[in-house]
């Protein structure tokens, strides 16, 4: 579990539901030892018998809205579709107090074991040596730091490289490798 969010209404919602039920399970369990009492008036039996089966149809559709009341509670707990380790800057700051919507992105799921595919996008103007070394080897080794952990470095490999340049969303031509 990664998150319980809150729903205030569906909480008060829930909670009136949940005390109309036991009150009308109550009254529903009094009729029902009054229709077992042989001392009970046969004309009041007859109505108790009417407001039995009418408790009992308005019980059924409480239990129904309450256990729609809770399935959707129930969505507002958010879990992690993989194990793995939550990546982001500053989450506590970012998140505690904001409003969320359906489809909101708050965090990323990092599975930490790997393997990781790395993207960079090569600036033309400095291509031209990665070109020709990837050109006499298959796979060239590479060093590179991570903006989550700057202190460290890892290793890599580059696997393959574009043969054409395109330009990036910042206008610049680059390579994609």
């Amino acid at each position: 579990v990664l998150f319980r969010l809150e729903n205030a209404d569906l909480e008060t919602s829930a909670e009136t539901l949940a005390g109309e039920t036991q009150t009308k399970s109550r009254r529903l369990a009094s009729i029902g030892s009054m229709l077992l009492d042989p001392g009970t008036d046969p004309k009041q039996a007859g109505r108790l018998a009417i407001e039995q089966r009418q408790l009992k149809s308005e019980l059924a559709s409480l239990e129904k809205q309450l256990k729609l009341v809770r399935d959707q509670i129930s969505e507002l707990e958010i879990t992690a579709p993989i194990d793995g380790v939550v990546s982001g800057w500053q989450l506590g700051r970012r998140l505690n107090g904001r409003p969320v919507g359906r489809g909101n992105h708050l965090l990323s799921i990092v599975d930490d074991h790997g393997p990781w595919q790395l993207r960079l996008e090569i600036p033309d103007a400095d291509a031209a040596e990665v070109v020709a070394e990837m050109v006499t080897s298959e796979q060239l080794p590479v060093q590179f730091a991570a903006a989550s952990h700057p202190e460290m470095t890892f290793a890599g490999r580059l696997e393959s490289i574009a043969t054409s340049a395109r330009r990036n969303a910042d206008g610049v031509n680059v390579i994609d490798a």
